[in-house]
Parts: structure tokens; sequence; C-alpha cells
């Protein structure tokens, strides 16, 4: 019986391919407790199967970011990007793959929240190289994203943290009108989800509509903030930092039990879902000599990625469902015209449960939150502390007059990034 055999050696591969696909999502989860150089030298040994080549390239461009490889992160980011647009029209083989063994077979093309993250890391990247007219065209085409939703009236792939960079983005080029409305857009974003708006955020929209001269939009947020706008004076300078914390969930495989009427029984169906509890988020501090700031939340990408899980989820259930219908009339077609009857049945049955295989692929690679601080603070040099634990680190940094410094910090890693300030040397510094 070699057609069997070659049948359930199908299956075994497949599962070989959910093996490697653990071993990335746990090369992601050791990010927690190991370091960042590690993890590249994990992920670099893995060699993907082309239809996960996209989601090779993000894990790949983020841990080159997190070790400082600025220009392979864009690299591979850039890569995934172009695979992810080529693969939006799915071919007939992979469709039909899918359709009858299961999700896996799918080139990955990454979530909506995955896209506009992707064109996030690669504006901090431009930034990282000074190279702000970079920075603006990617967020010029997250933009581009989020204004054609991937499901009409969700807010699946909206991301605060994208229009307060864009904004900042803006900001630092001067255009003043694109600055607010990305503001605006973040506020809105926010405020949809129910979330408190951070205080940078409050003070960059103060600030952008004292500056335009817009004095009925800056009264209602004077009267909702509870304060005016403060704006640096002539020897003074700003910093605005980032922190990102943590690593995101990666998607689990579960089973639920479903009665399919074609078939008068219940089956059982392996779909993805992410792990009950979520990564917690907490404030860190940031402090620049005496000055200090607490970080807030722009984005919990914990909840975002369960945001964008829970509308595919329906399809998913839909599509595993007629997938093991089929499977089962194939087998009970195949006892009928086979001999073998019993032996065919139980084979088939022991193939249809190794080839449904959930399919759990992610950027598992991403923070699980962003949060973001605003300091006005005298020109000068300073000692800047954001974090805690093992990763703490410090950088020096040089401020001067009217400077807007940008900083980025990671809580998996001892590294800083920096844009518009000027650094004394650390061994932990990078461009940003």
């Amino acid at each position: 019986m070699p057609v069997k055999y070659l049948v359930l050696l199908a299956a075994l591969l497949l599962q070989g391919c959910a093996f490697q696909q653990w071993k990335v999502n746990n090369i992601a989860a050791e990010l927690r407790t190991g370091t960042p150089q590690q993890a590249l030298a994990a992920m670099q040994a893995i060699k993907p199967p082309r239809r996960d080549r996209a989601q090779y390239l993000l894990n790949l461009g983020m841990l080159k970011h997190l070790n400082g490889d600025i220009r392979g992160s864009i690299a591979d980011l850039q890569a995934a990007k172009r695979l992810i647009a080529t693969l939006q029209a799915a071919s007939v083989r992979e469709s039909l793959g899918a359709s009858t063994v299961n999700e896996t077979l799918r080139s990955y093309r990454g979530s909506p929240a995955e896209a506009v993250m992707l064109q996030q890391l690669l504006a901090l990247n431009y930034l990282a190289l000074g190279d702000l007219d970079g920075a603006r065209v990617e967020v010029l085409q997250a933009d581009v994203l989020m204004r054609e939703p991937a499901h009409k009236g969700s807010l699946s792939g909206q991301l605060a943290s994208m229009r307060f960079v864009a904004g900042v983005v803006f900001e630092l080029g001067r255009e003043w009108d694109s600055a607010m409305i990305a503001y605006r857009k973040a506020a809105q974003l926010m405020a949809e989800r129910k979330q408190q708006l951070p205080r940078a955020l409050q003070d960059s929209l103060l600030r952008m509509s004292l500056k335009l001269g817009l004095r009925d939009e800056y009264r209602q947020f004077t009267r909702r903030f509870g304060r005016k706008a403060q704006l640096p004076k002539g020897n003074q300078a700003e910093v605005i930092a980032f922190y990102w914390q943590g690593v995101v969930s990666a998607k689990v495989q579960t089973g639920i039990s479903v009665y399919a009427p074609q078939l008068q029984h219940q089956v059982s169906l392996a779909v993805p879902a992410y792990p009950a509890q979520a990564v917690p988020y907490s404030p860190s501090a940031l402090s620049l000599g005496q000055a200090s700031q607490t970080t807030q939340l722009l984005d919990n990408l914990e909840l975002l990625v369960r945001e964008d899980l829970a509308e595919e989820i329906t399809a998913i259930k839909a599509t595993t469902l007629l997938r093991a219908v089929a499977k089962h009339q194939a087998i009970k077609s195949a006892q009928k015209q086979d001999g073998a009857g019993s032996l065919l049945g139980l084979l088939g049955d022991i193939t249809a449960t190794l080839t449904e295989v959930a399919d759990v692929r992610s950027w598992s690679t991403l923070p699980a939150n962003i949060q973001v601080a605003r300091q006005i603070v005298p020109a000068g040099t300073y000692s800047v502390h954001l974090g805690s634990g093992q990763r703490a680190s410090e950088l020096r940094v040089s401020l001067r007059a009217g400077e807007t410094g940008l900083l980025l910090k990671h809580s998996v890693s001892r590294r800083w990034f920096v844009y518009g300030a000027q650094t004394v040397a650390t061994s932990t510094a990078g461009a940003i």
C-alpha cells in the first residue's frame, strides 16, 4: 500500500512543520529571559519553508533591530513587506491545499496589526539612521493601510502608537498641520477603545492646537485635560521616549468539538487561540537627571493581536469544519471502494487527525505593549534611565536648546536608540 504510506508520510511532515513553528515561538518567548544575541543566532539557524518566509523575515528584522543592526533590519523588513504584497492574491494551489489539508499550507501574510507594526518599526529604523524622509514615507504608507480597514466597522489594524509616531515624524519635519491630524487620530482611536490618553499625547494635542491657532479646539483641550500647553522656552530642550515592553504572546493550538450536520455527529477541530492570561502592562519611570516622568500606555499589543484573531476566528472555524467534513466523507468513500475497508478507515482517521494542524504563525517577537513619555528639560547633558531589572541601562545624552531628542528603549534589551540628541559614548547606545 505505497500510496497510503505516502499519505501518512505527508501527515508526519506537516507535524514537523508544526514543531518548527513551536521552535520559532519558543525563541521569541526566551527573549524575556535570554539575550537578543542568543535569540538572533537561534532564529538564523532556522531554515523556513517558502510559505513561512514572510514570518521569518519579520522576526529576523525585529531581532536584528534589537541587536543594533539597523540596516540589516530594514533590509529584512522591506523584503517581508514586498513578499506580503505579492501574496495578497492567493494562488489556486495554496487555496486548494488549505481547504483540503490545513491552513498552514497558505503563505503567511500577517495580521492587520502586524502590517501596521511593520511600518512603525521601519519608520523608527529610518530615524535610527537619521533619515527623516525615509521615516515619513513609512508613516504615509501606514496611513494608507489604516484608511482601508481589514474589516469594515472594526478597529482591527488601527494603532494609536502608529498615529503618534506619525505625529512625531511630522512635528520633527515642522509639518504642523499633519502632526495635528495624526495626534487627533491617535486620540480618537484611544477614545473608541475607551483608553485613557497618555500625558504625552495630551501635551501634543495642547501644543499643536495652540501653535496652529485653533482657539476653540485648544480651549476644549485645556478644559478636558485640566491644564494649558507647556512649550519649551529658549533655553530648554525636549525628550520624547518610547518604551517597548515585554514580548507579545504567541498563538497556541486548541481543540474544539463541533456538531457537523452532514455527518450527524461531533467532530474535533484544531483552531488557533491566544493564552487566556495576557502579558501584563506596567508603567516605567523615565528620568533625566532630576526630572522624571512615568511612561504611559499607547497600545497594548496583547489586546490588539487578540482583536485581529477575533475578527478571523468565525471564518477559520467554518473553513476548518468544512475541511473536516470533506476528509471524513473522503474516507467513507474510499472505504466503499477499497477491499481493505476497516484498515483504510483507520488509516484515514489517523491521517485526518495528523493533518489537522491549527495555523499558529504570528510575528511573535513584537513587544507586548508600547508606552510613551514626553519631558521638557533645560538644555544640557543628562543621565537617562528607563526600564527596570537586569535589562535596565543608563544613557548619557547632550541636548541643545530648542532640540527634540527621540529615545527608544526595549525592556528585552540594554540597548538604547537615539535621534536628534548627541549621545555621550556608552556600550549600549545606538542611533535612532
